[in-house]
Formats: C-alpha cells, sequence, structure tokens
C-alpha cells in the first residue's frame, strides 16, 4: 500500500454524506490495533485534527502525480 506525505492534500471518506479534503498532518502504527493512522486536518473549513485509518484516504485519480 502506497502511503500519503505529509502535507498532501488528499480526500477523507465520509461515511455520513460527501467526502472531503484534508491535509495529511502525521502517521503513525498503533501497535495495538495493528493499523496505520493518519492524523488530519480538514482543508475547506476549521475543525479539530482527526485521527483516522490510512484506509479512508484517497486521491482522485486525475490528482495523482
Amino acid at each position: 500500500m502506497k502511503y500519503f506525505e505529509k502535507g498532501e492534500i488528499v480526500y477523507l471518506i465520509n461515511t455520513r454524506g460527501e467526502d472531503f479534503k484534508v491535509k495529511i498532518l502525521d502517521r503513525f502504527y498503533d501497535h495495538w490495533t495493528r493499523r496505520w493512522y493518519y492524523v488530519v486536518t480538514p482543508v475547506e473549513f476549521e475543525s479539530f485534527n482527526r485521527e483516522v485509518p490510512c484506509i479512508q484516504c484517497y486521491k482522485n485519480k486525475g490528482e495523482e502525480k
């Protein structure tokens, strides 16, 4: 799996509606759950930072390098 780097703008899968853009602040591994997580913050509106599983973030095909 390819992981995104700090500072990249990606989309976060929103289970309650439309996906939205977030900025990757950091990435870490949780040994308890055995998963990689991103620390993200929304781009289009001010909010708080959130830890989300890496599998919830993606880039549109047209936006990939």
